[in-house]
């Protein structure tokens, strides 16, 4: 018997957290064992952790943005006590999610050399998460390509943590409703990288902090494979709606009849989710407004006898048209005497 009554597969054809939890950062800290505990401001946070330790610091640079995030999670190990202490490190991930403390998408931590960018990355892609890095090493890039690891590049990354900042900056808002370039930090500085430096961090799929046009800005939005962390989000957030919607719809429900009208209320609710992520900018609309995509289901006389005495509706499947943002616009001028 499966152990998962409702199974999502998305395909995305470019190159489950809960809905607060889209906006929630955990850091781990790595000076002291203390207990995983979410913040709603820094002074709470210096309460706990002290103001001079490095888990304080990157508080410091997600709370001051604006807007920014309501709250945030965090959880410290004693990193030297560990044998194989790149691992406690992950260890510690695995047990907060064993443990109920699931509230988190964005992940961070103070140790950011190369065995543990590895090591956390690798946590990232196998449990849905995003992981954020800070380095000033471009060489961290070679290699690294991962969905869901974003890397930013800057000369002061030990101090002013900007990609800590950029989670800060960006996680408030919901998933689809903005492109992650462009975006202002409050804190962070231009490292002032050469023009062959930022085409090289870009083309091994890094970000870093530049100034266009007399604005401070993110640049790329890309994670280390090249995909952007705006369509990364959008597809963790239909799948993670689509299981919790359609997971009250049976749970709730006295029973949803193996017949047409509860085939119906399957799709009814898959495109509920999808006339939501319409409102929020994931799915794009055509000249009338409406969201580009489509539900389809089989009808129950179309369905074998074994999916029927299995309880199973299968080849239920949707499509949609990703929305994207625009980064870069090319135009052709003509001017006539």
């Amino acid at each position: 018997m499966a152990q998962n009554d409702i199974d999502i597969t998305i395909t995305r054809e470019t190159g489950s957290v809960s809905k607060a939890g889209f906006g929630v950062p955990l850091i781990i800290g790595t000076s002291a064992a203390n207990a995983y505990e979410t913040f709603t401001d820094l002074a709470s946070v210096g309460e706990v952790w002290g103001t001079s330790t490095e888990a304080y610091k990157i508080a410091n640079a997600i709370f001051s943005q604006s807007p920014a995030p309501n709250k945030i999670a965090m959880v410290g190990i004693n990193y030297t006590s560990g044998t194989d202490p790149v691992t406690d490190l992950t260890d510690e991930l695995n047990t907060l999610l064993n443990n109920g403390n699931d509230e988190f998408y964005f992940i961070t931590c103070e140790e950011q050399g190369t065995s543990e960018i590895t090591e956390l990355s690798s946590w990232a892609g196998a449990n849905g998460r995003l992981y954020f890095v800070s380095t000033s090493d471009n060489a961290v890039l070679t290699g690294l390509e991962s969905d869901r690891t974003v890397v930013l590049v800057h000369s002061n990354a030990a101090t002013e943590y900007p990609a800590e900042a950029w989670i800060g900056r960006c996680a408030p808002e919901d998933p689809g409703s903005i492109t992650w370039k462009f975006k202002q930090l409050s804190g962070i500085t231009i490292p002032g990288f050469t023009s062959s430096e930022i085409e090289s961090m870009h083309s091994n799929g890094g970000n870093t902090y530049v100034r266009k046009l007399g604005y401070n800005q993110t640049s790329e939005g890309q994670a280390t494979d090249g995909t952007y962390i705006d369509i990364v989000r959008s597809e963790d957030f239909i799948k993670a709606r689509l299981e919790e919607n359609l997971g009250q719809l049976l749970y709730t429900s006295p029973k949803v009849p193996y017949d047409n009208r509860g085939i119906g209320q399957v799709v009814a609710t898959i495109e509920g989710v999808l006339k939501r992520a319409v409102g929020q900018g994931i799915i794009a609309t055509d000249d009338d407004g409406n969201g580009i995509y489509t539900v389809t289901a089989p009808d129950r006389n179309e369905i074998s006898t074994v999916d029927i005495g299995n309880r199973l509706l299968p080849d239920v499947e949707f499509t949609f048209v990703l929305a994207g943002a625009i980064h870069e616009i090319e135009i052709t001028g003509v001017i006539q005497l």
